[in-house]
């Protein structure tokens, strides 16, 4: 494996061990030429899909606090009050969740 795609986490199927061997691979070989002492260009890939990685997770996080939610208490020891989520993730957003999160 001597690259990653863009959206390599999204691609094809969305499996977490699949997906895990699949960047484990990519940075076995990216080690290889870090040990060579080739650092141009994989350096600057594997900051590009860093902040993929995370520019993803954060667009989730901040559609998700878009989403309403439901408010099923107050701590007024806090002075919070306390929601519930009313559309959760399906299967396959945790699985990709997790990818991202190993990654």
């Amino acid at each position: 494996m001597n690259t990653l795609s863009e959206t390599w986490f999204i691609e094809g199927n969305i499996d977490f061990e699949s997906k895990k061997y699949t960047v484990l691979a990519y940075l076995q070989r990216v080690n290889q030429f870090f040990n060579e002492k080739k650092l141009y260009p994989q350096l600057s890939d594997v900051i590009f899909h860093y902040n993929n990685l995370v520019n993803f997770k954060q667009n989730k996080r901040l559609l998700q606090n878009r989403f309403p939610r439901r408010l099923t208490g107050v701590q007024l020891q806090k002075l919070e009050l306390l929601y519930e989520e009313m559309i959760a993730d399906d299967e396959l957003m945790a699985e990709i969740e997790q990818i991202t999160h190993f990654a």
